[in-house]
């Protein structure tokens, strides 16, 4: 059976909310995870499938059995070519909710790749560039204003920290260094105060 949607990361926070969506619709979803998962029970067109993105063979296998991947793997940095990749060469149509692909050269030309505008900068912001624009003959400023629900899942929580970390690399562990030997240095004080 060919699925019509194959939703890698389909437990996390924004895949479970997608999965569960196209289920309602009536599309028949092919699940993945890299651990075993009971998801889903209730609906007849769910199938889990245990997916190691990591693991070339299990995501060829995985993609070649759908006609469109949507991946929500988290972080994206890490996985989001490799998946890519993958769809393509089994010709589905890769879908991917954030835009970190869009400078990719290393995909191949024949995939479909259907990609987000981006959340800042991205979209929203292209599209008041396009109406001031159009619409007025000078503009000398411009204020937008953006939010979401406030709520990340664990995996964009490590996503982001790891981000920070690499950009930061370098005072961030002179940082944790002072800090380690802050808090020694009162956990010895406190000791000896004890004694």
């Amino acid at each position: 059976m060919r699925y019509q949607i194959g939703v890698l990361g389909c437990s996390g926070t924004v895949g479970s909310s997608l999965a569960e969506k196209l289920l309602r619709q009536g599309y028949s979803v092919l699940g993945g995870r890299r651990t075993d998962a009971a998801l889903f029970d209730e609906y007849d067109n769910f199938t889990f499938r245990r997916t190691d993105t990591a693991d070339e063979q299990e995501l060829i296998s995985f993609c070649c059995d759908c006609e469109v991947i949507v991946n929500c793997v988290s972080p994206v940095y890490r996985h989001s070519e490799r998946i890519a990749a993958a769809a393509a060469s089994q010709g589905c149509k890769y879908v991917d909710s954030t835009d970190y692909l869009s400078h990719c050269s290393s995909l191949p030309e024949n995939g479909v790749y259907i990609l987000n505008g981006g959340y800042v900068p991205g979209l929203a912001e292209f599209l008041v560039l396009e109406i001031c624009r159009k619409e007025f003959d000078t503009v000398s400023r411009a204020v937008m204003y953006q939010g979401d629900r406030g709520v990340l899942g664990i995996s964009s929580c490590r996503y982001h920290y790891e981000r920070r970390q690499l950009r930061t690399r370098g005072r961030l562990f002179q940082k944790r260094h002072k800090a380690a030997s802050y808090w020694n240095e009162k956990e010895v004080s406190a000791a000896r105060s004890q004694k």
